[in-house]
């Protein structure tokens, strides 16, 4: 995510992208040939469609399960619950 998120930036050569991600440059590019290889990089190094919606979905929040905390064995405050 962090080097898609450097693509999107505007960065295109591996070595700035590794610099701003602070991640070597082997897997930076090795990060560049998988991405190029599902399509989300186009060849000229930009983020395709596909890429931008897959960014879109990773960055939006998809809340937590519940937590059900009603049970025999668990206490919890009536300061904490809402009620």
């Amino acid at each position: 995510m962090l080097v898609m998120l450097a693509v999107k930036s505007g960065l295109r050569p591996a070595e700035k992208l590794s610099a701003r991600t602070r991640l070597p440059i082997a897997s930076v590019e090795k990060v560049l040939t998988i991405a190029a290889t599902a399509g989300l990089l186009a060849p000229t190094g930009g983020l395709t469609v596909l890429g931008r919606r897959e960014l879109r979905w990773q960055l939006r929040w998809h809340g937590a399960a519940d937590i059900a905390l009603a049970g025999p064995g668990i206490y919890c405050p009536t300061q904490l619950t809402a009620r």
